[in-house]
């Protein structure tokens, strides 16, 4: 299997439903491969936490809709140092904070989340200004992202770092 740089257009930004400003939420579209992920709906999902090693969470999915004859094409996402996720089937889906309950079919980080906010000012250092998560770690190394799937469901991940490669096999 050989990586290959990722040539993502800004086709993701199409997928962005407009929402009434009562429901508005800051969030930055991040470019993934196929440009969303409209072309799956039944990615591989995977969780590693090998012993005292923060958790990973790694989404496979097919970037494309396959044309006979040709072969699939893949990418996978990856968030690391997770600190929170949760998977709601796309049947049962709900937000916790409605005034964040936006996704289109990609992946986004956002700003303004209620999630983060939330989950920092439950921790023991919520008294701590920047450091609410705990003296090793800046509260602005803290994401909340969201990836969605058509017919799937819906990530959001709480963590410190993303990364997108294509696969090629």
């Amino acid at each position: 299997m050989k990586k290959a740089a990722a040539s993502v257009t800004r086709a993701a930004i199409a997928n962005v439903r407009v929402v009434p400003k009562r429901y508005a939420m800051n969030f930055k579209l991040i470019d993934i491969p196929g440009g969303s992920t409209m072309s799956d709906d039944s990615p591989d999902v995977r969780i590693m936490c090998p012993s005292e090693q923060p958790l990973t969470l790694s989404i496979k999915y097919q970037t494309h809709m396959i044309v006979s004859g040709q072969t699939p094409r893949y990418a996978e996402v990856t968030f690391s140092s997770v600190l929170e996720f949760r998977w709601v089937e796309e049947e049962f889906e709900y937000f916790q904070f409605p005034e964040q309950r936006d996704h289109g079919y990609g992946l986004m980080e956002i700003l303004d989340s209620m999630h983060k906010e939330n989950m920092a000012s439950r921790m023991q250092w919520k008294d701590r200004p920047g450091k609410r998560f705990g003296p090793a770690l800046a509260e602005s190394d803290v994401h909340h992202f969201r990836l969605a799937f058509p017919k799937y469901g819906c990530f959001d991940v709480i963590a410190v770092e993303v990364s997108i490669r294509e696969i090629v096999e």
